[in-house]
This record gives structure tokens, sequence and C-alpha cells, in this order.
């Protein structure tokens, strides 16, 4: 029996942690450092498998918003998560400040 909506697949990201490729003075630890990368290699393997959207749940981008790296940072992420840019990201309301392709689901009010 075909079901009578087809089957469809999603991501769930979090806490990707994105920095400014220049440094903050918000890293605690040495593998920070590496966070971009790990969020690169996370948007491959999810253009990869192809899902219907892709959900971020917070922690976009580190420093947080009135810290200095803050715009670099969203900047940063909004060049990483474009590559999936057919899909939605979406995340706190902190972390979709400034970044453009993050935006709540339409009709939630979020």
């Amino acid at each position: 029996m075909t079901p009578a909506h087809p089957p469809f697949t999603f991501a769930v990201v979090t806490d990707t942690h994105i920095r400014p490729p220049s440094g903050d003075t918000q890293a605690a630890y040495p593998s920070d450092a590496r966070q971009n990368d790990r969020a690169r290699r996370a948007v491959a393997m999810i253009r990869e498998r192809d899902p219907a959207f892709v959900v971020h749940l917070g922690d976009i981008v580190n420093p947080l918003p009135g810290h200095t790296g803050h715009a670099e940072a969203v900047r940063t992420a909004d060049e990483i998560v474009r590559a999936v840019n057919a899909h939605r990201w979406d995340g706190a309301a902190s972390d979709r400040a400034g970044l453009g392709i993050l935006r709540p689901p339409e009709g939630t009010g979020v």
C-alpha cells in the first residue's frame, strides 16, 4: 500500500557556535577554533541527504549579540548555511538577529 503522502526527511542541528574567522574573546576552549569547520561539514552532510527542511535549535553563532565579533560571526554563518538555502534554518531569536537567511516558520508568530 502506498502512503497518501510520501515520507519526508528533515535535519536537526544545534550548537554550531559559528565564530568570526578573525577570532573572538568569548572562545573558552582551544576546540572553539574548529567550530566553523564542523559547521561546514554538517552542512555538507545535510546537503548530501537533501532533507525537506532543516531546523537549528539555537546557538548558531558566538559571540553573542552586542559582543565584539558578533557581526562577523553572523556574516560567516550566513556564508556557511547558505549552502542549504533551499531549506529553513530556525533558531533562538537572539541567533536570528541579523541573519537574513534564518527566519521563523511562517504563521508561527515566533
